[in-house]
């Protein structure tokens, strides 16, 4: 077994990536082009060190860890890539040359932190429950904290059949009549925006100009208000625009005027929903439900498997979906400092933040 520490972002690593991402990546927030690139906009410069480790087996990669160091309160902290932006937080893992080449957790952990710079502690939130068994708390002394669940609807052959569904049945027939008050008023047009169409940063501006609004209505914090996070969401599509995974922009339109929009992210299995947002004076009509069901539509007929709605305790979410996945928080000190801070932080949560 060989282990490879990454500074940067080249060609060496992106081919290993490649190759173990096939069949191995959990979602498309581990996929080489969206990492790389929320790495250029949030961690160039000193911001982020770049620890990313790879453990390949006859230089065929069995194991990614898009790790990165970052400072915090004076502290170093090892973390997962993505902070802020994505969905899930996970590692590449071809299992199979996993089990073959590593018998003890314990010996495998102490091999990686040898070979990465020095840190105070980790802490990385987002990992799939399907991930913790490398970071057993009895092997590894890693602590885990759940986070509650991120919620997926499994697409069925046809739209038709989610009428089959109890939970959905009575959202549908609600939408339907929805879409009759809405036609009254003019035609209602559904329409996907390719990444090269001239009127795409219209329509994404449009969006978050509905989603800030939203946030200042309901009290919610106002991630746009940092244009940082605007350039990320409208840019990326030129960075993620393969068919392994791209961006993904839609409207819904009433006669002329935009009444829903939502950005995305779709792969070959999965259509990930991500900042859905409406015009609200159309509110009562359940305008973003309308284009979500015509999301979940397009999904079914480009023959994807899943509809995911990312974490969030939203009851749409809950209504709409038919498996979940808990989430988890993983943390370990690793000096005296760290040691302080873990626990504090823990104390801090246990009695203040209830």
């Amino acid at each position: 077994m060989e282990i490879k520490v990454y500074d940067t972002f080249n060609s060496e690593l992106e081919s290993y990536w490649l190759t173990i991402s096939k069949n191995n990546r959990f979602s498309v927030f581990e996929s080489f082009n969206w990492l790389e690139y929320w790495y250029k906009i949030y961690g160039s410069g000193k911001k982020v060190i770049l620890q990313i480790t790879v453990l390949l087996s006859e230089d065929c990669p069995f194991l990614i860890l898009p790790f990165c160091i970052t400072k915090k309160y004076g502290l170093k902290k090892l973390t997962f890539l993505g902070h802020g932006n994505s969905d899930y937080k996970a590692y590449l893992i071809n299992k199979e040359l996993f089990n073959k080449n590593i018998q003890d957790i314990n010996s495998l952990w102490k091999n990686i932190l040898f070979n990465i710079k020095h840190f105070d502690y980790f802490l990385s939130d987002k990992l799939p429950e399907s991930q913790l068994f490398i970071f057993s708390y009895k092997l590894t002394q890693f602590r885990n904290i759940k986070q509650g669940p991120s919620y997926l609807l499994t697409l069925p052959p046809t739209f038709d059949d989610l009428f089959f569904k109890p939970k959905i049945k009575p959202l549908l027939m609600d939408s339907k009549r929805q879409l009759n008050k809405l036609l009254k008023l003019g035609s209602v047009e559904f329409k996907i925006i390719e990444v090269e169409d001239t009127e795409y940063e219209f329509y994404f501006n449009k969006l978050i100009t509905f989603k800030r609004f939203r946030y200042k209505y309901t009290g919610v914090k106002d991630i746009f208000e940092n244009d940082i996070n605007v350039e990320f969401y409208k840019n990326i599509r030129f960075r993620m625009n393969e068919e392994t995974a791209k961006t993904h922009l839609s409207i819904l339109k009433l006669n002329e005027e935009l009444i829903a929009a939502h950005w995305g992210v779709v792969d070959e299995k999965s259509f990930y929903y991500i900042l859905p947002s409406y015009n609200h004076k159309y509110e009562n009509y359940s305008p973003g439900r309308l284009l979500m069901e015509r999301l979940i539509n397009n999904s079914i007929q480009n023959n994807l498997g899943f509809f995911d709605f990312t974490q969030g305790e939203e009851i749409y979410k809950k209504k709409w979906s038919d498996l979940s996945i808990e989430m988890f928080e993983i943390c370990k000190w690793n000096s005296i400092l760290g040691y302080i801070f873990i626990h504090t932080l823990e104390f801090k949560r246990k009695y203040y933040d209830k």
